[in-house]
């Protein structure tokens, strides 16, 4: 199968969560298969921020809805790239079998996205809600902390999703999980 056809298989795995701001109660979402959102993983991956800062001011409700949905898929098939960048096809196996695998890559793939998205807003930058150092936090959430000096190390949501790509090709690509043990006599 290609990646369209993997991502009709994930893409009820994990949802947006219906937000309490009521200026948004026209947006309607199923529950996850998996029980896991897509916001769970950062405080600002939010749809009233996202609706601040990555969509233009004119949009409609349905756009906005329609927007989500590209964010949603989006992470999916970026996901779906790096885990199988090297396989012309994907087997069904890989997608059915260990279906699971997949929750937390997507939440990390779209918080990623949505984080660097927010710093590259025209919006966001022009308005007063957002100070200089949110945008030092959201760039250290993303990228990590890595100072020698003082012994500080934060993993950001970049390195995160890198390891949880690696675990996932582990699981599907490493043919002997278990190694024979050869002793000598």
């Amino acid at each position: 199968m290609n990646h369209l056809e993997a991502y009709e298989l994930l893409k009820t795995r994990v949802e947006w969560k219906t937000p309490l701001d009521t200026s948004f109660s026209y947006l309607n979402f199923n529950s996850p298969e998996s029980g896991r959102y897509l916001q769970e993983e950062h405080s600002s991956v939010r749809i009233p921020v996202i609706y601040e800062t990555i969509v233009s001011i004119d949009i409609s409700d349905n756009q906005f809805s329609e927007e989500l949905i590209s964010l949603k898929k989006r992470a999916i098939l970026q996901m779906l790239h790096d885990v199988f960048y090297d396989q012309k096809e994907i087997k069904d196996t890989w997608i059915t079998e260990n279906i699971i695998l997949y929750d937390y890559a997507i939440i990390l793939k779209n918080t990623s996205s949505i984080l660097f998205d927010i710093l590259n807003s025209s919006r966001i930058n022009h308005t007063d809600k957002v100070s200089s150092d949110n945008i030092k936090r959201w760039f250290i959430d993303l990228n990590g902390i890595h100072d020698k000096e003082n012994g500080v190390f934060v993993k950001g949501f970049i390195s995160r999703y890198k390891r949880e790509v690696d675990r996932i090709r582990k699981v599907l690509f490493i043919s002997n999980k278990y190694h024979k043990i050869v002793t000598a006599k």
